[in-house]
């Protein structure tokens, strides 16, 4: 996604499942084995397609574009 805007990087990374809300709640803690299983491989995939200048961008973004950012450079 290279050369994408802001809204289509949180479109992409922060939107799929609400996922910026998962962190602040604790939800997928709670979670059963499979669903926080399959939250953190998603979070880990994300992370690892992301290039850095993604993660930059969502990084200089609003707090739910730099919360983001950062559990998916942790994940990845």
């Amino acid at each position: 996604m290279s050369g994408s805007n802001a809204g289509d990087l949180f479109a992409c990374y922060c939107l799929p499942g609400n996922r910026y809300k998962k962190p602040l709640s604790g939800s997928f803690m709670r979670a059963g084995r499979e669903q926080a299983l399959e939250f953190g491989a998603a979070l880990m995939d994300d992370g690892r397609q992301a290039s850095a200048s993604e993660l930059e961008q969502l990084l200089d973004g609003d707090w739910r574009e730099a919360l983001t950012a950062c559990w998916l450079i942790g994940f990845a």
